[in-house]
Parts: structure tokens; C-alpha cells; sequence
């Protein structure tokens, strides 16, 4: 797995803003782990996400109430 620059880590409900991100990023230069374009069916989601995390120089949560209460109400 090749090393990027920054991974990009978000709730379901933050796709978009997390697409929006990454997306910014790369027009920029830089390269990016992201959910959305970089896990397919059938992976292992954990160790998927373990590897974005080993792999990456740094690390970009996009925090948010769904971030922060896992789908809870608030």
C-alpha cells in the first residue's frame, strides 16, 4: 500500500463533505485515502481503515454530531 498524504475519515452522513475534502486535496496536489473512493464491497472495513491510517501522513476527521454520536439523535 503506497503512502499518501492525508486520510480523510467521516460518518456515512458526512460523505459528501468528506468528498468534498479529498476531492480539494488532490486538485491541489495531494494524495488521499478516502471511504468513498478507496473501500470496495466485500473488504474488510477495520483493516481497511487500519491501513489508510498506517499509511498515510496525516489524518483529517471530519467531525460532526454523526462523527461524534454514531448515528444517535441529538
Amino acid at each position: 500500500m503506497n503512502k499518501k498524504d492525508f486520510f480523510v475519515s467521516y460518518n456515512k452522513e458526512d460523505k459528501d463533505w468528506a468528498k468534498w475534502i479529498a476531492g480539494t486535496l488532490e486538485e491541489n496536489g495531494y494524495t488521499v485515502y478516502v471511504q468513498a473512493w478507496d473501500i470496495n464491497h466485500g473488504d474488510d472495513f477495520i483493516e481497511q481503515m487500519s491501513n489508510f491510517l498506517e499509511n498515510s501522513k496525516n489524518y483529517i476527521p471530519i467531525i460532526s454530531n454523526h462523527f461524534l454520536y454514531c448515528g444517535e439523535k441529538t
